[in-house]
């Protein structure tokens, strides 16, 4: 019996401007079929800059933005999320002022969708936005448990909120969900364990789906959750909570109508069902690392961009790194096209990581080196959108042409 692999999230991309060498020189993947699932065994360069099919991000974007026309409080601040338009146009979650914000394809402020509030078409805790059946945007909002279908002109279609199943532990609590399916069926992170006992702790997880009648059931069984550290009760008797920006963790992403999921201390990207039945498990020989100063510090450039990164900053991080080691993987996601793409972690002392597309049938697509500094919002066939900051911290869209094909800028 397959083990069930667990998941991930989130940096940056490359514009298309390197030098590479044709895919076909790699190493034919292994390709064998088990009970009906397509394993595709890939026997990938080690993870450095030498790699001989990569692109490396190194060519002005096709477009930026950095401001907001209106008049008070144009600069962005909190870029969680984005999704690609069919249109090639851009929407963005813009979280300090609970909206969405429509580019088109060049990279034009259209409008702006939502508000803070608890009414309809109002946010708290908004989350990445995401492309619904191609007409229509779906939205989670983590604080009242509640999904919002949008417009693309920002009418509300539908709003509802989430009833979790009975899971075999009742103390639930959400971490989050990790997107929407190309049909509106809701993906949840939930976190059913209540174990507070000081010292390293790896509670349950369950990816949870909500379909489009909030109807809510499991994919699958349950999944180690994020590695954390357990505090010793304070004064007070509250448990404080340590994690890690190395912490183990389960990833998964919506892929059309199916789900991507993967365990980040391993290289294994399983495509399945919402009904967990599994069509395609792609691996690589690759494992985690221990971490060095260099991790630590582009952890923190990469969450804080203008942060101090002295020893004194990094060493409370140490202390909260339980198994000390680096994650193979950083996030996952999927396109329009269905192909699947892998951001490893860091390498080069801490500058670059990798991102890795593959086909649908698990087949390597292309590489992009990308500079570890960049965060990654969203990615099509041909484009990947990313976070950048100024020297002072100022946050800024680029849009970078990704090659279409190995070998083709």
């Amino acid at each position: 019996m397959l083990a069930r692999m667990s998941l991930l999230s989130s940096v940056v991309l490359a514009g298309c401007a390197g030098s590479g060498a044709d895919a076909s020189s790699a190493a034919a993947p292994q390709v064998r079929d088990s009970a009906g699932i397509r394993l595709v065994e890939h026997q990938l360069e080690a993870a450095t800059l030498t790699d001989s099919t990569a692109w490396r991000m190194d060519g002005a974007p096709m477009w930026r933005f950095a401001s907001v026309p209106r008049e008070a409080e144009a600069e962005l601040l909190g870029i969680v999320g984005a999704t690609f338009l069919a249109d090639g146009g851009l929407v963005l979650t813009h979280r300090s002022k609970q909206e969405l914000l429509v580019l088109d394809a060049s990279g034009r402020f259209v409008h702006s969708i939502g508000r803070a509030g608890d009414g309809p078409g109002e946010f708290r805790t908004i989350g990445a936005p995401w492309r619904v059946d191609g007409a229509r945007l779906g939205v989670y909002d983590g604080r009242p448990r509640r999904t919002t279908m949008l417009s693309m002109q920002g009418d509300v279609r539908d709003s509802r909120s989430v009833v979790l199943p009975e899971l075999p532990d009742s103390a639930q609590r959400l971490w989050g969900s990790p997107g929407i399916t190309a049909d509106g069926a809701l993906l949840l992170w939930v976190d059913a364990s209540a174990r507070t006992e000081p010292g390293i702790d790896r509670p349950a997880r369950w990816l949870v789906v909500v379909d489009s009648l909030g109807q809510a059931k499991p994919v699958g069984s349950a999944r180690a959750g994020m590695e954390r550290y357990v505090m010793p009760p304070g004064p007070n008797g509250v448990v404080s909570l340590g994690f890690s920006p190395f912490a183990a963790s389960p990833l998964a992403a919506p892929c059309g109508r199916e789900v991507i999921t993967a365990d980040n201390q391993s290289y294994a990207v399983v495509r399945e069902s919402l009904d967990g039945k599994i069509t395609t498990i792609i691996r690589s020989p690759l494992s985690p690392r221990l971490a060095d100063s260099a991790d630590y510090a582009a952890a923190i450039r990469a969450q804080y961009p203008t942060a101090d990164v002295s020893a004194e900053s990094i060493e409370p991080l140490r202390r909260m790194t339980p198994s000390g080691l680096v994650p193979v993987l950083r996030s996952i996601q999927c396109d329009e096209a269905g192909n699947v793409w892998v951001e490893e972690q860091p390498h080069d002392n801490g500058r670059w990581r990798r991102l890795i597309a593959y086909t649908p049938a698990g087949e390597r697509r292309l590489t992009v080196l990308v500079p570890s500094a960049l965060r990654l919002l969203a990615v099509r066939s041909d484009a990947i959108a990313v976070l950048a900051f100024d020297e002072d911290g100022q946050e800024r869209v680029e849009v970078y042409r990704a090659p279409t094909a190995a070998g083709a800028p």
